[in-house]
């Protein structure tokens, strides 16, 4: 029995040590805040790592209805704990308020539009996600360095970059 509480408690402190760390990565001094729509646990992790060092994903939603209830008060610099468990706030008593929104091409039109009506403060941000129409079904998803290499393409084109202390103004971005 003593033997089965040690090997649980060894199980939870090697998770209470692996998660904070492969949530907060290894960012520059200036990477950017950015919140992430994404509703595959592994892809939003390999999204977040490969962001890195120049972005920072703060919060991570996995659907609109937690986008719609977690992205409002998350803008308004409320202490916002994802549910999903990732993203650099998740241990920081001081969470950081995203620049900008990506929203992963799992998500329906109508979903994109649910969240970014839902608050006025939700439109202070750029939003940038994948065309809706480019969304077929049947459509295999690229592979997620792919989709970091566009997403920081249109960052860099809207000059939402390291060094740049702008924050840029709400709207939509286009993929």
């Amino acid at each position: 029995m003593a033997s089965a509480i040690f090997q649980l408690l060894a199980a939870f402190a090697v998770l209470n040590t692996v998660v904070p760390v492969a949530a907060q990565g290894n960012y520059s001094s200036d990477a950017i805040p950015i919140a992430l729509g994404g509703k595959e646990a592994k892809i939003s992790k390999e999204f977040i790592e490969l962001m890195a060092p120049d972005y920072k994903i703060v919060h991570v939603i996995h659907s609109a209805s937690d986008g719609k209830s977690e992205f409002g008060p998350l803008l308004a610099g409320e202490a916002t704990i994802p549910v999903s468990g990732l993203g650099s706030n998740i241990n920081n008593p001081s969470p950081e308020a995203p620049w900008a929104i990506f929203i992963g091409g799992g998500f329906a039109a109508s979903e994109i539009n649910e969240m970014y009506g839902s608050s006025l403060a939700l439109q202070t941000v750029p939003w940038l996600y994948p065309p809706t129409t480019a969304r077929a079904n049947g459509t295999v998803v690229p592979p997620t360095a792919m989709i970091v290499e566009r997403v920081k393409a249109v960052f860099r084109e809207h000059g939402l970059i390291p060094g740049n202390g702008t924050k840029p103004a709400g709207g939509i971005w286009s993929f």
